[in-house]
């Protein structure tokens, strides 16, 4: 047996919570090769401690705490050797031996469940935990073990196997109780607090705001091929992606969890790792895409993160005056980084301003129609209102700027009331402002048409006076 050498390597990590560096020692055999090494404040880590069964560990434990993860290359020894001089040190350093396995006695498929259920969050595509995933099961070894010093418990894994290298390879993970979750900081918008704060020290990598939209907040897993419930919502929506260091999914996923039920959040749904259901992260992205963002671009660390690292939270608070839903979606990207995607939907959504004339021409030339807000009508009557003028004014000149073309002006209600009355006073309120087009722009009839459509084509649900805002309007349709 060789003898071995204790190095002691002091790592310093630049906590968000904190001024000062936390130290943590870890001690390796004298000669071998650092490949990673990471480390989070805070996570939730899961140690085996019995074999393979079924496809499952027979015994685990979940801990929390901050995690240090390192892997190293040993040329010129043996996987036996390291698993007998660690198991040597631990008993000489007070350690606990949880449980240890060789080779088969692990279990079936030991190396794949090994890092399924503690991966490493940079390492999505196995590229640097490829050795232990690869190795042959006769060369695998494992322990876990613990010891309580001062005011803290420490855990230590070490996982060893032979690489694809042919060198022994070897993964040394620290966990002490210590740990702290991240703290939680205000967020801005245009100037404006939002409901929801962001955690310290995270990093603004996008953000997108809609005046009015539908929203939808999934409420239970993944079943096949879509979410089993799916709440619809209509509001204003901010859409913000942030990247935060040295954090875990876990820390940020429990730190929004305290901190919205202290801000009196009630939660719709969260959900933990695998619990969302096949296909979640691929899913989750398609219920409510970045709008400018349809290739996927900034949301692939979130859809490249592992299942073991998806947390994901749906809350809403209730007020007087608006509701305020709030979706939290969390992983680790390919970046070394946390990733999450905070959106925030308020039910007191406002309706667009008055359209310009290149706003016009844009949605005529991409889809044949512009729909028409400021338009507006006395209740239940087709006399139009003097707040009105201007949008007409600005359809006139785009009609007399473009008179090659033949447009239909229809009319559009919500569905309140009968559908014959509704049918009704949308052609009419059409026709009133046909009429106004040809008595005070002197726009020629023959290019013009009015219909009715009432509520047959809403674009949001009548059932939020939002929604039926939205549907109370004109339309300008290319013939």
């Amino acid at each position: 047996m060789k003898k071995i050498i204790i190095i002691l390597l002091i790592y310093s990590f630049i906590l968000t919570y904190s001024e000062s560096n936390l130290k943590l020692t870890l001690e390796i055999i004298k000669g071998s090769e650092n490949i990673y090494s990471e480390f989070v404040n805070f996570d939730n880590y899961t140690i085996p401690l019995g074999p393979v069964v079924n496809n499952n560990f027979s015994e685990i434990k979940h801990i929390e705490g901050s995690v240090t993860r390192n892997m190293y290359i040993k040329k010129e020894y043996e996987p036996q050797d390291i698993f007998d001089e660690y198991i040597q040190w631990f008993e000489d350093n007070d350690y606990q031996i949880l449980w240890k396995a060789i080779g088969e006695e692990g279990g079936s498929r030991f190396n794949i469940h090994a890092y399924d259920i503690n991966p490493v969050d940079y390492d999505r595509n196995y590229g640097r935990s490829a050795p232990f995933i690869s190795g042959s099961s006769s060369e695998q070894y494992y322990i876990a073990a613990f010891k309580k010093s001062n005011d803290k418990e420490i855990h230590v894994t070490v996982n060893i196997n032979r690489g694809w290298w042919n060198y022994p390879v070897y993964r040394i993970d620290i966990i002490e109780s210590d740990g702290r979750l991240p703290e939680v900081v205000e967020a801005m918008v245009e100037q404006t607090v939002l409901p929801v704060g962001i955690i310290k020290n995270s990093r603004f990598e996008y953000q997108e705001t809609v005046n009015l939209d539908r929203y939808k907040i999934p409420l239970a897993p993944v079943t096949e091929k879509e979410f089993r419930v799916v709440k619809e919502i209509e509001g204003s929506i901010v859409r913000t992606i942030y990247t935060v260091d040295n954090q875990s999914a876990f820390g940020i996923y429990q730190t929004f969890l305290n901190h919205l039920e202290k801000s009196e959040f009630e939660f719709l749904w969260k959900m933990e790792r695998e619990e969302g259901g096949s296909n979640f992260k691929k899913l989750i992205y398609s219920l409510n895409p970045v709008d400018q963002d349809r290739n996927y671009s900034r949301s692939i660390p979130f859809g490249s993160g592992s299942d073991t690292n998806q947390y994901y939270i749906a809350a809403k608070k209730t007020g007087s005056e608006k509701n305020i839903y709030v979706t939290i979606n969390i992983n680790h990207g390919y970046h070394n980084t946390a990733y999450y995607r905070i959106d925030i939907i308020e039910t007191d959504g406002k309706l667009p301003e008055v359209i310009t004339a290149d706003e016009i021409a844009q949605s005529i030339t991409e889809k044949g129609r512009v729909e028409i807000y400021g338009i507006l009508f006395d209740t239940a009557s087709a006399n139009l209102r003097d707040e009105s003028k201007k949008a007409i004014e600005i359809i006139a000149n785009y009609i007399l700027s473009n008179s090659q073309k033949e447009y239909f002006i229809v009319g559009h209600t919500d569905s309140a009331g009968s559908f014959d009355m509704n049918l009704n006073l949308s052609r009419e309120r059409a026709l009133s402002v046909l009429n106004y087009l040809k008595e005070n722009y002197s726009v020629n009839d023959i290019k013009l048409t009015a219909y009715g459509a009432g509520p047959l084509y809403p674009v949001l649900s009548n059932e939020t006076e939002s929604g039926r805002m939205y549907n109370r309007r004109v339309e300008l349709v290319v013939k």
